[in-house]
């Protein structure tokens, strides 16, 4: 059984299924209409998530080309393309830390990266009018967009495809492993649209497995504290993300429009921790998000989001802006903002992996991945197949870094603001 039905829970369906497992995949929303309507309460949400090869981290960066692998994997078995190839950018100043560490990481996983100055980069994206010229770029050609709604409707269709059953409004209330017999025994009751208890539909129902992959996203903790015999739970905070568009300025050109759908995706570490994306989804508008969350926008609990958007989380997006794009875009996000989730480990690392306390494998944790989770989904997905298949053991990748037994795992809570290394 795979509990969670975004984009890590999705996914391990898909390649469960693919694999010939009898899986069924219960998720505590209600199925939306296409529309993407029920990824929102989770951190699917979203008509678009950046895919990239380039990590400031060697490991992750060797894990994010495997992940590149499992996307056009899932396009050749979907039969249409989910990656929109744009390119990715790097900036910062030449002395910026992250950039040396990418660009080492890059080296060491043999990812090409081409070096380029302030100016070569105006002169090859125009619509970077503005940026200093003591910035630089670390660019590299294979990076792109993903669109969370049509990702997760791939994964989703093709799992039912494969024989997987799909099971929606179904929220985990209890979860309990069985030594003697070695199965697992789960009660999920029924929630209602906005994910409360539905004391019209109080009905328990009752499921019975071999092996579970725990893939709740911002639940993680919630779920976990369900087992029994009881086990340690993760540190981790929930951060409320707030994210916005900028329209390309009206009084300007068509040509300044065609320039600014031109750009790569991009990440700042210059003045603050921002990424943004080129025009694509919504005609003359731009999405720039920061990479952090203020205290006010930081929560113990999922359900305790606010859904709205903190307008003060823009002030750093609104002065990067007018640092790389100038007058191009409006000085002010307009329209459309919205907030997304964050789930962050206390050593900010993912928690992917068997859990040490049940035996052979047989409780596979996807989850924690700290806001860089979306890109890996495909692989996650297979990654825990291979769990699954082989007695937690995985040969693909080396999870020592992120597993659940780690003492990282269980320090204190994560910093209120992402360190800038981690970015």
């Amino acid at each position: 059984i795979v509990v969670g039905g975004g984009a890590a829970g999705s996914a391990a369906a898909y390649h469960l299924a693919k694999a010939g497992v009898d899986v069924l995949l219960l998720e505590q929303a209600q199925p939306d209409c296409g529309d993407g309507q029920q990824l929102l309460h989770g951190s699917s949400a979203g008509e678009s998530r950046i895919t990239r090869l380039t990590d400031v981290d060697e490991h992750m960066t060797r894990m994010s080309c495997l992940a590149m692998a499992a996307w056009k994997e899932l396009e050749e078995d979907w039969g249409a393309a989910l990656v929109k190839k744009t390119g990715g950018l790097e900036v910062g100043l030449r002395e910026a830390p992250q950039l040396a560490s990418i660009r080492a990481a890059a080296q060491a996983a043999g990812v090409p990266l081409e070096e380029l100055t302030s100016a070569e980069i105006k002169q090859r994206w125009p619509a970077f009018s503005d940026m200093p010229s003591d910035i630089i770029g670390l660019f590299n050609k294979d990076a792109g967009i993903l669109n969370p709604v049509k990702c997760i409707e791939a994964f989703r269709s093709l799992a039912t495809r494969k024989g997987a059953r799909l099971r929606f409004g179904e929220r985990l209330v209890g979860l309990r492993w069985v030594a003697e017999t070695k199965h697992f025994e789960l009660l999920t009751q029924p929630v209602s649209p906005t994910l409360h208890a539905d004391p019209s539909r109080a009905q328990t129902t009752h499921y019975r497995c071999g092996r579970v992959v725990l893939a709740p996203g911002s639940w993680l903790k919630e779920s976990l504290r369900l087992l029994t015999p009881p086990v340690p739970i993760p540190t981790s905070t929930v951060w409320e993300i707030s994210y916005g568009w900028y329209r390309v300025a009206t009084e300007k050109t068509a040509e300044t429009l065609q320039e600014m759908s031109a750009i790569p995706v991009w990440r700042s570490f210059h003045q603050s921790r921002c990424y943004g994306f080129p025009v694509s989804e919504r005609p003359g508008w731009v999405k720039v998000a920061p990479h952090a969350a203020p205290k006010e926008s930081i929560f113990s609990d999922p359900q305790e989001r606010s859904r709205k958007p903190n307008l003060v989380e823009f002030d750093a997006t609104r002065q990067l802006v007018g640092t790389l794009f100038g007058s191009r875009l409006s000085p002010e996000p307009v329209g459309h903002e919205q907030t997304c989730l964050y789930t962050v480990t206390a050593d900010e690392r993912f928690v992917l992996g068997a859990h040490p306390a049940i035996p052979d494998g047989r409780l596979v944790l996807c989850g924690g991945f700290c806001g860089s989770g979306f890109k890996h989904s495909a692989l996650v997905g297979r990654l825990a197949t291979e769990m699954v298949l082989n007695n937690g053991m995985c040969k693909q990748l080396d999870l020592s870094p992120f597993c659940p037994g780690r003492p990282g795992l269980y320090a204190a809570p994560a910093s209120e603001l992402m360190r800038s290394a981690k970015l």
